[in-house]
C-alpha cells in the first residue's frame, strides 16, 4: 500500500495508532499542536502561504502550482511564491527518499511505501507559540516521475492541506486527504474547506 505520511499515516501498525486516527478523523482539523517533527500536524499560522521550489522536478512544480491555484487558493488561505528559501512558509524538495524521518519510503519495485512528507521544521515565536512556522513537503520521486498528471497533483494537494492543518481522512468521506493512492478525489472534503475558512478568516 502506497502511504502518504503526515498525522497517523502508518494506519496498520497497531490499535492505538488506528484509535488516533478514528478520534481526530471528527475534528480533520489541526490547531496550533505545537509540534515539529516526523509524526504530527501543525498548522501554519496565518492565511498567507509563502512557498519555495529547491530544485524541485518541473513536473512536481507544475502539480503544485496547479494544487495552489485549483484547490488551497479558493479558500481563505493565499499562497504565492517566496523570495527565498529562508523566508518561505513552506520548503518543497524531491528525490528518491529512503530512510528520512525513519520511516519507508516508496519502493518502485513492490509499489510500497511513504510518497510524501510535510512535516514542521521549526514553530513560530510568541505571541503565535505552538504554530509551525515552517514546513518542508518531500515528494518522492520515485513515485512522482512515472505518476499520471492528476496523481502528482493528488499528492501535491493533499501535503499541502497538511501545511494548513488538514488531517488523514478515512472511508466514507471522501476528500483527497485520504491516505493511498489512487484517489477517490482531487478536492478537499467540504468541512475541511469550512475549518480552513474558520482557520483563516478573510
Amino acid at each position: 500500500m502506497i502511504l502518504h505520511r503526515g498525522i497517523a499515516a502508518i494506519l496498520f501498525l497497531g490499535a492505538s495508532t488506528l484509535t488516533l486516527q478514528t478520534e481526530r478523523a471528527f475534528s480533520h482539523f489541526a490547531g496550533p499542536t505545537g509540534a515539529t517533527g516526523c509524526t504530527v500536524v501543525n498548522r501554519t499560522e496565518d492565511a498567507n502561504l509563502s512557498i519555495w521550489y529547491d530544485n524541485v522536478n518541473v513536473e512536481n512544480v507544475v502539480a503544485l502550482n496547479a494544487a495552489r491555484l485549483s484547490y488551497v487558493d479558493p479558500t481563505d488561505v493565499n499562497t504565492s511564491a517566496a523570495p527565498s528559501a529562508f523566508s518561505a512558509d513552506v520548503r518543497v524538495m524531491d528525490a528518491d527518499y529512503t530512510t528520512q524521518c525513519g520511516v519507508l519510503w516508496h519502493d518502485a519495485s513492490t509499489n510500497e511505501g511513504i510518497v510524501g512528507f510535510a512535516p514542521c521544521i521549526a514553530l513560530h515565536s510568541s505571541p503565535l507559540t505552538g504554530f509551525c512556522d515552517r514546513h518542508h513537503i518531500m515528494l518522492d520521486t520515485s513515485f512522482t516521475t512515472p505518476a499520471s498528471v492528476t496523481t502528482r497533483l493528488n499528492l501535491a494537494t493533499h501535503e499541502l492541506g497538511h501545511t494548513v492543518g488538514a488531517y488523514h481522512e478515512s472511508s466514507p468521506i471522501i476528500s483527497v486527504m485520504q491516505v493511498g493512492y489512487p484517489k477517490p478525489t482531487s478536492v478537499y472534503g467540504t468541512h475541511v474547506v469550512g475549518e480552513i475558512n474558520n482557520a483563516f478568516p478573510p
